[in-house]
């Protein structure tokens, strides 16, 4: 039933919310702060040797859920990953400790090599290259329910003419889900994604290579029905705790 649902809602993108919202009600209530939920689990790990994987860092600030603990912890250690080049410039600049962090102008992939990137093909502000996806189907949905013209008109960017010259294409480096893994310095605290649409495949390459991190954070709105019940029972069977917020969810181990 959630697979046609999820269906439904993909080829009638304006009814997607409301169809998610009543099949929704077997997620936890929505917490006001996952910031506060994420101090609440760091605080009884080890700050000093707290060490992250952040997938789709972005600028570093941008949209960034972690990065006012972030800069409040100077000897935190991470790994991060951002795949676009004009972005990717502006990550090392925008991290207060660049010293303690292994940058990456990469996405997470199934391979090692290269992979076509979907993007706004109009502005390089951050609500655009924010969207960026390897699911094209992803940038569709958001231009199909309104929400990138809503942006563009915000952000005074003017919008094609023709609606199939919204989104652009090229090809990024990536890293496989292994070659991740073996890049960390030691088993991650915590994985933090924004990958706007692949963010189920990720957690689950990662689960099945063995990589169970105390702490998950990871965006949920654009997974289908299906794909969040799966991922949610998956993460519960391995004894998480879920959090979530209107866009992202936040798992951990008590």
């Amino acid at each position: 039933m959630k697979k046609l649902v999820s269906a439904i809602a993909k080829k009638i993108p304006r009814l997607a919310s409301v169809v998610r919202n009543v099949y929704y009600y077997w997620l936890p209530e929505i917490e006001t702060n996952l910031v506060e939920q994420l101090e609440l689990q760091i605080e009884k790990k080890n700050h000093d040797a707290f060490y992250f994987v952040q997938i789709g860092a972005h600028d570093g600030n941008y949209d960034d859920p972690i990065v006012q603990i972030r800069n409040r912890n100077p000897n935190w250690r991470g790994l991060l990953l951002e795949p676009q080049a004009n972005v990717y410039r502006q990550l090392s600049s925008n991290l207060k400790y660049p010293e303690k962090f292994k940058l990456l102008n990469k996405a997470l992939s199934e391979h090692d090599g290269e992979q076509v990137i979907y993007e706004i093909s109009f502005s390089k502000k951050d609500w655009a290259t924010g969207l960026a996806s390897f699911r094209k189907e992803s940038l569709v949905r958001s231009i199909q329910n309104g929400y990138v013209k809503q942006m563009a008109e915000t952000h005074g960017d003017k919008l094609p003419s023709d609606i199939n010259d919204y989104i652009s294409e090229h090809k990024v480096l990536t890293v496989s889900f292994r070659t991740l893994i073996s890049l960390c310095e030691k088993e991650p605290d915590c994985i933090v994604m924004d990958t706007e649409g692949f963010d189920f495949t990720i957690i689950n390459r990662l689960l099945d290579n063995h990589l169970n991190p105390p702490i998950w954070w990871f965006e949920y709105s654009y997974m289908s029905i299906y794909e969040l019940e799966k991922i949610i029972k998956r993460l519960k069977r391995l004894n998480y705790t879920i959090k979530r917020s209107q866009w992202d969810i936040f798992a951990y181990l008590s």
